[in-house]
Order: structure tokens, then C-alpha cells, then sequence
């Protein structure tokens, strides 16, 4: 799904051509909202779990939903970290944003070890909730984020 990248950046250009800028914060917040809906798709498919096989179909159409929520959600902070540091530490900052990244992952692997205590089902709604729940929470932090980035305080 290489592909939705550019697709993103033509749409983001496009939206910008016609005086809808869509700011890093409102980017993630969609791909926070399309990683959402991918476990709401995974979240459904456990339900049946138990009585019949899962459809690849299910599978697809949520792996899709999460390289869309990967293309909104990447290469927007990448940019806003190489964007907000300091110029004299710019490649300090970014080294960290990929150190914060691999943390997350191996926080990942925690998570997913929880699969041999609760139930899937369980473990995939509670993952549900969160997405849910960081979505909103940028969504309402919106214009303080903003101001705190136009301002540049974020600096360091």
C-alpha cells in the first residue's frame, strides 16, 4: 500500500489549492480515526471467532484501513519533528521521534503477549477504545496544539 502516500500528498495539495489546509494535528486525528476503524473491523470479526473461520475479507479491508491511518499518521510527524526542532538539533530530534517509535513497538509486543491472559475480543476492544479516545483527545486539544506550535514554544 506503498501507493496511498502519494495518493495522500495529491489530496493534501489539492484540499490546500482550494483553501482547506489540513494541519498535522487534524492528519493524525484521521489516522488515529482510520486505525479506529480497522479495529472496529478486527472487533467485529471476533465475534465470530469462536463459532465460524474468519474471512480474509475482514483481514483486508482493516489492513487496508491501517496503512490509510500509516499514511496519515507517519510521514505527518516526521515532517512536523523536522519542522518545529531547532535547526541546530533537528537530526537529534528526529533520531529521538524513531527511538520513541521503536519503544512503541517493543510496548507493542507486551500487548500483544496480553493475548495469552484476556480474550481477544477483549484485547482488541480495549485497543479499539484508545484509538477512540486519542482521536478525540487531539481533536479537542486542536487549537492549543496549534497555538502551541505557531507560537513556538515547542523550541527546546
Amino acid at each position: 500500500f506503498v501507493f496511498l502516500a502519494p495518493l495522500a500528498t495529491v489530496l493534501y495539495a489539492r484540499l490546500d489549492k482550494h483553501g482547506i489546509h489540513v494541519d498535522v494535528v487534524v492528519k493524525q486525528a484521521i489516522g488515529l480515526g482510520a486505525m479506529a476503524a480497522a479495529y472496529l473491523i478486527l472487533w467485529r470479526a471476533t465475534q465470530t471467532v469462536s463459532t465460524t473461520p474468519i474471512s480474509v475479507g475482514w483481514f483486508f479491508a482493516a489492513y487496508v484501513l491501517f496503512a490509510v491511518g500509516d499514511v496519515c499518521i507517519w510521514p505527518p510527524q516526521i515532517s512536523a519533528v523536522s519542522r518545529f526542532a531547532p535547526a541546530r538539533c533537528q537530526s537529534l530530534m528526529i533520531g529521538a521521534w524513531y527511538i520513541a517509535v521503536g519503544v512503541g513497538t517493543w510496548l507493542a509486543s507486551s500487548v500483544g503477549a496480553l493475548s495469552y491472559t484476556y480474550s481477544l475480543r477483549w484485547l482488541v476492544g480495549w485497543i479499539l477504545v484508545l484509538c477512540i479516545v486519542s482521536c478525540v483527545s487531539l481533536l479537542l486539544l486542536r487549537p492549543w496544539l496549534n497555538r502551541l506550535l505557531a507560537s513556538g514554544e515547542v523550541a527546546v
